[in-house]
């Protein structure tokens, strides 16, 4: 493989079977490489604007009637929504405790230890409860609602629970 960088020798030469430099034709020439780069610039440019005229198209053609608001669906949003907060803020005490029960010894780690075992269970509890909420029926909804209220009003007196080491 040989470098060249003058306008009259050419910029890169494949070397041949033989070991010896390649023939005339297999040398990429200097204005070769600009127009390669063209070619490529040209192929990315059509490529982006056939992907985003798609994209406008199927915004454009969605059903009227699947983008109309149920207060069912929005019901289960916002709930879930919920859940997953306060999931999230027990799995982070969750991680904490794990922390803290490294480093724990005697009547502290046999605490952390239960605790663990109270987090693990409110942790449970809560994926199941975000699965009845997202799986729930207009008929259904009321008391995976109620079920998921008492367990998030739970998961935070846990979270208070441990916040104050008792």
């Amino acid at each position: 493989m040989v470098l060249y960088g003058s306008p009259d020798r050419p910029i890169f030469v494949l070397p041949a079977a033989s070991g010896t430099e390649a023939p005339l034709s297999y040398v990429i020439q200097p204005h070769t490489i600009n127009i390669m780069r063209t070619l490529a610039l040209i192929a990315a440019l059509a490529c982006f604007g056939f992907t985003a005229q798609a994209q406008q198209n199927a915004a454009a053609t969605a059903d009227p009637a699947k983008t109309a608001q149920d207060p069912h669906m929005d019901a289960v949003r916002a709930l879930s929504g919920q859940l997953k907060d306060v999931l999230g803020k027990v799995q982070q005490l969750s991680m904490a405790n794990n922390k803290q029960l490294q480093s724990a010894s005697g009547a502290e780690q046999e605490r952390l230890g239960l605790l663990r075992t109270e987090i693990a269970g409110m942790m449970n509890r809560l994926e199941k409860n975000l699965t009845s909420v997202n799986r729930s029926t207009p008929e259904t909804i009321a008391a995976a609602s109620t079920e998921a209220q008492a367990s998030m009003s739970m998961a935070e007196e846990l979270i208070v629970k441990a916040k104050s080491g008792k």
